[in-house]
């Protein structure tokens, strides 16, 4: 039976500190590679081992590789973990039981831990092709083809569902983490604003990817990217008539400053609007029922239960099922029928 990967676990990973060597000598260039990210040449004990090249390295510097696959909060995406070993400069195997056991360790660096791993015993030799666990999404969504994938491989997930709709509505050309993120800064703000035209529709989405890129500067501690994002977000509610400020008075009164705007929020409203409580009748609602009874019976209609008279006053709204007494024509017919 095959294991069960611990995926998208919040353990934060960090990099394992630079040992220094106690004995010194002469590096040479057989010493050195060069990561194919960040371009730079570095000893080749800043590279993960690879026993499947001439150079006898992964060609992409740890740090770049911890960068690549390790959120800025420190929480491993498995899904681009995949994405790189899959790649061809890396090739290396996803091993179930060996990335649990990563992730169960102790180690600070799990990703390190991992490599450790693989690199030792009947696996060292291995290639992504050896993997037990090949399923992957794609890390950014370009294609019509990658999006129906997408689409396929997330509809019975717990976690976020990419739908065709919300390809059809943002585009291509995102990844997973980000439709999640676009959909949920959509979904607060549309709460606040009103879109009218399909033009301020165009505006309001525009916005939303802003404030996405936005709040992505601000989590790498990009501030010159989150002050030109956070103009690029004011710039397109302003110019499609959104301004925050235009719902500022509204929000001092709790959003609500009249009885029309009060059903306009019940109209657009999604929470349940719960039915009134099922009611006593009290002698009122006896009083009620005998006259209407004594009028029925002036109309030579037949008279109603008080059962009636109390749907009559737990009238369901939500359903919206209206509660109509029998008129003389429906009665005559129900009583022909009883004959």
């Amino acid at each position: 039976m095959a294991q069960k990967s611990l995926t998208n676990t919040p353990i934060k990973d960090t990099p394992t500190p630079k040992k220094k060597s106690l004995v010194s000598r002469k590096k040479t260039p057989d010493d050195y590679a060069t990561c194919l990210e960040c371009g730079s040449s570095k000893e080749k004990t800043e590279f993960f081992k690879s026993y499947n090249n001439a150079i006898g390295v992964i060609p992409i510097c740890k740090e770049c590789f911890h960068k690549k696959v390790v959120s800025p909060t420190g929480i491993i995406d498995v899904n681009k973990l995949k994405l790189m070993l899959k790649d061809k400069n890396v090739d290396k195997p996803f091993v179930t039981k060996y990335w649990n056991a990563s992730m169960q360790s102790k180690v600070k660096n799990k990703v390190g831990e991992y490599f450790r791993l693989i690199n030792s015993g009947d696996t060292k030799t291995h290639t992504w092709l050896d993997s037990d666990d090949k399923e992957t999404i794609p890390e950014r969504i370009t294609t019509q083809d990658e999006a129906e994938y997408v689409v396929k491989k997330t509809r019975n997930k717990e976690t976020f569902v990419i739908t065709e709709d919300i390809i059809k509505k943002w585009g291509l050309g995102y990844e997973l983490q980000e439709y999640m993120m676009l959909e949920s800064i959509y979904d607060k703000l549309l709460k606040d604003f009103d879109i009218e035209s399909n033009i301020q529709e165009e505006y309001f989405k525009n916005a939303v990817v802003a404030q996405m890129r936005n709040l992505q500067c601000l989590s790498s501690d990009n501030v010159s990217g989150a002050e030109k994002w956070g103009k690029q977000f004011d710039s397109y509610m302003a110019s499609g008539n959104l301004k925050p400020n235009q719902i500022s008075a509204l929000d001092k009164m709790g959003g609500v400053e009249s009885f029309s705007m009060f059903f306009h929020y019940v109209e657009k409203s999604e929470s349940f609007i719960p039915t009134f409580p099922d009611i006593i009748l009290d002698d009122i609602d006896y009083a009620i029922y005998m006259f209407l009874n004594y009028n029925r019976t002036l109309a030579g209609l037949s008279e109603i239960t008080l059962g009636e008279v109390k749907d009559f006053m737990t009238y369901d709204y939500e359903r919206g099922q209206e509660i109509v007494f029998p008129t003389k024509k429906e009665d005559d017919k129900c009583k022909k029928k009883q004959k």
